[in-house]
């Protein structure tokens, strides 16, 4: 009875370990929500690129960056949906976890994000961050009342970026909730094709200082599932190695 309970754990350490291994080889597909197009607004509805430049630009920092440039390689290369979930070779703890609370399931981490092809706008947001950090820039989240964009230091000042939307603009968060950013930000979401009802909304958001919120530098907008996430990592590998060990364990014992 020990020898086929050590099995049973040996075994499922094993299959839990390779999992942990297929995860880094094997990189997820885009959803369904990235290959619903071509319908709707280009970028925003439905993909440009297949991601090529977007890998490159994680990948390393470039000779002259160009905020504006990685703004519309993010928003040509990540669809905006909510159906991007990890996947059990990714981390099987969190997309266990995930069955049973969503927001689990889902991830915080760039690379992930940029591979999967599909994003809300803190999740594209997080993958600029990190691009421009990458190119030794600062970043920071910004909440508004409903909406989340990116704002970037690029060494003349602070710039709000929204890769969400594929817009970028020349002044930061304080001159966009004043008069003029009204006008900036209307021409530019109408350049992009995005309907009079949906420029009125986006506009708002701006408007609404009293909700809008700067986070620190290195702070993400859900700490405690960052963390969580964080620390699955670690996890997926101790988990499986313990198992096979205690079932070795178990079986040497019965000997």
């Amino acid at each position: 009875m020990i020898k086929r309970v050590a099995i049973i754990i040996a075994a499922a350490g094993i299959l839990l370990l390779s999992l942990d291994i297929a995860g880094l080889v094997v990189r997820p597909g885009f959803t369904e929500d990235a290959a619903e197009g071509p319908s709707g607004i280009p970028g925003y509805h439905y993909a440009l690129n297949d991601g090529e430049r977007l890998r490159e630009l994680l990948g390393g920092p470039v000779d002259q960056f160009d905020l504006n440039e990685a703004n519309r390689v993010l928003f040509g290369s990540i669809v905006h949906g909510a159906g991007r979930r990890l996947t059990p070779y990714e981390n099987w703890i969190l997309y266990l976890i995930g069955l049973i609370y969503p927001p689990a399931g889902k991830t915080q981490d760039p690379e992930r994000i940029a591979a999967g092809g599909v994003g809300l706008c803190s999740e594209v947001a997080a993958v600029l961050i990190r691009i421009a950090r990458i190119n030794g820039m600062s970043g920071r989240f910004i909440v508004l009342g409903g909406h989340t964009v990116a704002e970037i230091d690029t060494g003349e000042g602070w710039r709000v970026a929204d890769p969400d939307y594929g817009v970028a603009y020349e002044l930061g968060l304080s001159e966009l909730e004043g008069e003029k950013g009204v006008s900036m930000i209307r021409n530019a979401l109408k350049g992009g094709g995005y309907p009079d009802s949906v420029i009125e909304k986006y506009t708002g958001y701006f408007q609404s200082s009293n909700n809008n919120m700067v986070l620190e530098e290195g702070e993400v907008p859900s700490p405690g599932l960052y963390r969580l996430e964080r620390s699955a990592e670690l996890l997926k590998w101790i988990i499986p190695a313990l198992l096979i060990i205690s079932g070795a364990f178990m079986a040497g014992r019965k000997r």
